[in-house]
């Protein structure tokens, strides 16, 4: 939502302020990962020719989902990244993701899915450290600020099928297919 990202962007713009040497995320990259169809790989030829399976599976598993809705407030840290925490209102994230698992496991897909992880939560990565921080003190003010922080709410009304690298940078991301909720 607009309020959601405006929000991102004034914390993300402190936080360059502070450090500019990590990577931020432009307003346009901010994203909630609903499922990885597949785990982060250099060979994803093999993947892309399933496109269209993948697509169908897609598009019948999606026909009738519902809308949902994410509160966005404060933010956690890793040693990777900063992450907006996002808590979804109600259970329609997760029945989205199980219906999708399931779908996709009927096709013959589900052994590609949640390799590194399971994906349980609806945060949005705001920054990737790529360089030890200047000041690390300032950084840490600067989150603790903003760990309680009411960032806004979206309504989620539709999903995207993206090819994209581990940024989603602009230059790198590809919409694949949009599916409406």
């Amino acid at each position: 939502s607009p309020e959601v990202q405006a929000s991102c962007q004034a914390l993300l713009h402190s936080l360059n302020q502070a450090e500019p040497e990590q990577y931020c995320y432009q307003p346009h990259e901010l994203h909630v990962t609903v499922l990885s169809l597949f785990t982060a790989n250099p060979n994803i030829e093999r993947y892309l020719e399933r496109l269209p399976r993948y697509q169908a599976v897609l598009q019948t598993a999606l026909v009738d989902a519902a809308p949902f809705e994410i509160v966005f407030r404060g933010v956690t840290a890793s040693p990777a990244a900063v992450l907006v925490q996002g808590f979804p209102v109600g259970d329609g994230l997760e029945q989205l993701r199980e219906r999708l698992r399931s779908s996709l496991a009927a096709a013959g897909f589900g052994a590609d899915l949640d390799q590194r992880y399971r994906i349980r939560t609806a945060h949005m990565t705001l920054l990737r450290f790529r360089s030890p921080l200047r000041n690390p003190r300032r950084f840490v003010e600067l989150l603790a600020a903003a760990r309680e922080s009411e960032l806004g709410t979206t309504v989620v009304h539709g999903v995207q099928l993206v090819q994209n690298d581990w940024y989603m940078s602009a230059g790198k991301t590809r919409t694949l297919a949009e599916y409406p909720l």
